[in-house]
């Protein structure tokens, strides 16, 4: 009962921002292997109706600029938004929804655009958000190795949150797995200690001192 309250929460998230719009989205894609264990929740039609709502209304927050507003009607792309919406709009495109395919040349074109200057940033934020976006940018077969490579270079000052986006970028690209192990802090696990040695319980010859001896 609880997976089902939970579930049937995660179903109904609020739709809104740029973010939340995604966030109500995601879900109805990763459950789909689930129907058969929620069929009156997850059927089939539901699951195709919600994830179009999902798309529609993320349609609606498209710029000039290619990017997507944080709120429907924006004008200022956001480029959180831009990424985390992009790669939704991806998911649901591989699931069969019906997304225009300039819709994401643009937000690609947006976010690899927003990367450029990328070496100099300092707001460890946006820095976060320029990794979704390689992410994103990676998942849309369009990667840029040259800035996974300027965050893999910096990575033990950067966020988790920022790792972990950039390594997802890299296993997308084909970086060699010793620089995504890096990137995400992994270590070789110690070699084990060799056992101890246990010291020699035999009795040792006591020897009798001479003048008791005598």
């Amino acid at each position: 009962f609880e997976a089902r309250d939970a579930l049937e929460y995660i179903l109904q998230y609020p739709y809104g921002c740029a973010e939340q719009s995604t966030s109500a989205t995601i879900p109805w894609l990763a459950l789909g292997g689930y129907q058969s264990l929620f069929p009156d929740l997850l059927s089939v039609e539901k699951t195709k109706e919600a994830v179009q709502r999902g798309v529609n209304r993320l349609l609606t927050m498209t710029t000039e600029e290619g990017g997507l507003a944080y709120w429907p009607g924006g004008q200022e792309p956001s480029l959180w938004g831009s990424a985390y919406g992009g790669f939704m709009l991806m998911r649901a495109r591989d699931a069969g929804a019906s997304v225009p395919p300039e819709v994401i040349d643009k937000i690609t074109a947006y976010l690899s655009k927003r990367l450029r200057g990328l070496e100099e940033e300092k707001d460890l934020y946006v820095i976060t958000d320029c990794a979704f976006a390689l992410y994103t940018l990676a998942k849309a077969k369009k990667p840029e190795p040259a800035y996974q490579n300027l965050l893999h270079a910096k990575r033990d000052r950067l966020p988790e949150a920022a790792r972990l986006y950039t390594s997802l970028a890299m296993c997308l690209s084909n970086t060699p797995d010793v620089q995504i192990k890096e990137m995400l802090g992994w270590k070789p696990p110690a070699p084990p200690e060799p056992p101890r040695k246990v010291a020699s319980k035999s009795k040792s010859k006591k020897t009798i001192p001479k003048a008791v001896a005598k």
